[in-house]
């Protein structure tokens, strides 16, 4: 296949960038500078945002700052977010794959899907695996590219659709998730401490909005990648892994069929266990902190990671005895292991990324972009236009969005400035509408941002398929999607209040 001599500015730029591991050594070394530039200004390092709060930058180059980059950097590196997931979830997902059934579950999809569904089903599922937490970054984007392989296309285009729809997820659902309770809760607390209204159930106060906004992410998902993504990338070189090989992808083997029928009862046996199981061993309980506070616990929920190894696992497993690729526990062993070869590039990448995120949180710039967003909020003047307001705080929360990885660290540090700055000015703009604007916000924006822990694991995939991968060719095949989904799904939630529909109950 050839490529077109002259590519866009941002695949052009791409090209020139350095390896990921050393963007993320240069980041370092630009937050450090800033930290110091930073600490220089201001009253000592102390900045001051009116009424709004107060944040004093670290300088990185002082006696407390290499101190703290020598106690830390083990603990960065072990505690980089997806480094565990990823590297647990490979031992189910490895067997899955070294047998054999990662392959032929891929082929029977491609039968059984139309080409015309494939795109808005990849992002269907993507928005809808929110309901466990980050395993769509490690489970169905791979997956997605594996696919798109095996149909003969260009597995980016596939990758691309679901860390869209993955990402996206995090605002929208079918069914209420994980990141509903935890954000609701911190929203509730806010609203308590200012005194301000909520009658609403912390996990269903923006329910209904994300039930419609499922069905919305599809379609713009769907034509975004359409129309921009499919025309970058369908005639660009990609490598076929050997384990994704195959010589016929029109008919299943009888030895592939009998392998399946292997995995789909090993499936129903496990779901099965799991189900008896939450409801005696591992049934939802209530746990007490040190606080007094009480917490549900649902434990399959919680290790939702767990789960996904095991059914991975089991398939995985059954699917090899059955073909006769497993013929010994050695097998399994040798299969996990070899899978785990592919996953030194994710330990190198989890020590620099780790110790960027790190080293960036310390030195408060992360919190010094979040209030001063804040205070030209205040500034704008827009008080009494209360959806131009919510408008200004969907594009200022993106942006903030940028500088700060985690949804719900972020939202802990913007809730408290901006639920009671906003009512404040406005009452209509009520807490359960400012945590939905939020969510607008950060799932538009995450993916085209290196702070946003999954965009090193998304570029290892995207590595295995194109070798010269990078950070720059993450954010030429992202930023459509983050573009539409930010302007039009911004626009969706004015149209929403702006008719009187409820939001959640």
């Amino acid at each position: 296949m050839k490529k077109k001599k002259n590519g866009s500015l941002l695949e052009r730029i791409g090209k020139k960038l350095p390896e990921v591991n050393i963007i993320f050594l240069y980041l370092i070394l630009i937050t450090m500078v800033l930290s110091f530039v930073l600490s220089i200004f201001g009253d000592n390092g102390q900045y001051a945002f009116g009424d709004i709060g107060s944040v004093t930058i670290n300088n990185m180059f002082s006696s407390e700052g290499f101190r703290w980059i020598m106690d830390n950097l083990v603990h960065n590196f072990i505690t980089f977010a997806p480094l565990g997931i990823v590297l647990a979830i490979v031992i189910g997902t490895g067997v899955a794959e070294q047998s054999g059934l990662l392959g032929t579950v891929l082929k029977k999809l491609g039968l059984l899907v139309p080409d015309k569904f494939l795109i808005p089903s990849i992002i269907f599922l993507g928005v809808m695996s929110s309901i466990a937490s980050d395993a769509g970054y490690v489970v169905l984007v791979p997956l997605a590219g594996a696919l798109f392989v095996k149909l003969g296309k260009n597995p980016i285009i596939g990758m691309a659709a679901a860390f869209a729809g993955v990402s996206a997820g995090f605002g929208a659902n079918l069914l209420p998730t994980p990141g509903d309770a935890l954000l609701g809760a911190i929203t509730n607390d806010v609203a308590i401490s200012n005194s301000i209204p909520l009658d609403m159930n912390i996990v269903t106060m923006n329910y209904f909005f994300m039930i419609a906004s499922t069905f919305l992410l599809v379609i713009v998902g769907t034509f975004v990648t359409y129309k921009f993504v499919v025309p970058k990338f369908k005639d660009r070189e990609f490598i076929v892994p050997k384990e994704l090989e195959s010589n016929d992808m029109t008919t299943m083997t009888p030895m592939e069929s009998k392998g399946l029928r292997a995995a789909g009862i090993a499936l129903i046996v496990t779901i099965l266990i799991l189900i008896v199981l939450g409801f005696t061993w591992l049934a939802p309980y209530e746990l007490v902190n040190e606080l007094g506070e009480v917490k549900n616990k649902i434990p399959l929920l919680d290790n939702i990671i767990v789960v996904m190894i095991i059914l991975f696992l089991t398939p995985g497993y059954a699917y090899g005895v059955a073909t006769g690729k497993i013929k010994s526990s050695s097998d399994y062993v040798r299969m996990t292991v070899e899978a785990m070869k592919g996953m030194s590039y994710i330990i190198v990448l989890a020590f620099f990324a780790g110790n960027f995120i790190g080293i960036f949180n310390y030195t408060g710039i992360a919190n010094f972009v979040a209030l001063g967003g804040a205070e030209f909020l205040i500034s704008s003047g827009l008080s009494t236009y209360p959806l131009l307001l919510l408008v200004a705080f969907i594009f200022v929360s993106g942006f903030i969005n940028l500088f700060i990885g985690s949804a719900s660290a972020k939202w802990l540090i913007l809730a408290p400035v901006f639920i009671p700055m906003l009512y404040d000015a406005n009452q209509s703009l009520s807490p359960e509408v400012i945590q939905v604007a939020y969510r607008v916000a950060d799932s538009s924006t995450n993916i085209i941002t290196p702070l946003m822990s999954y965009a090193g694991i998304v570029i290892l995939f995207g590595k295995k398929y194109m070798p010269d991968f990078n950070y720059g060719t993450l954010v030429e095949m992202m930023y459509p999607y983050s573009f539409s989904f930010l302007i039009i799904w911004s626009a969706f939630l004015v149209l929403w209040i702006s008719i009187g529909f409820p939001l959640g109950f």
